[in-house]
């Protein structure tokens, strides 16, 4: 089945894609001073890649699809903001944080047909 185009068109569905892409553009000393807080950011970002691939996500509702917009483009302007300045210090303001457990907090608003090993791997690095 295929992403249906609300869906597609939405601009959370880019603004995970580009999630991942500033992600990648991350010096390895940056994702070596912030480990945790990037190897969260992929987790998350690639569990909902994967959900937004899901055929479930016809049952989403726009104001899951608003929500983790928001959530995301805070997270992409505090990294782009990083990118842009050369300076990974503002990673740890916490702005990155709380969005990201915005997004984990409300991961039962984006529908899946079946559980997800980034979804495990996720609850796993919340246990520790």
């Amino acid at each position: 089945m295929v992403m249906p185009d609300r869906v597609a068109n939405h601009g959370f569905t880019a603004a995970v894609a580009s999630m991942q892409d500033l992600l990648s553009r991350f010096p390895s000393e940056w994702v070596e001073q912030h480990q945790d807080m990037v190897e969260r950011t992929r987790i998350i970002a690639g569990l909902l890649r994967e959900r937004l691939a899901d055929p479930a996500v016809a049952a989403i509702s726009d104001a899951a699809l608003n929500n983790g917009l928001s959530w995301a483009q805070a997270i992409n302007n505090e990294f782009q903001a990083a990118l842009d300045q050369g300076n990974s210090s503002t990673l740890a303001s916490g702005n990155i944080e709380s969005n990201l457990e915005a997004i984990a907090q409300n991961l039962g608003q984006f529908p899946t047909s079946q559980p997800s090993e980034a979804l495990s791997a996720l609850h796993g690095r919340s246990a520790a």
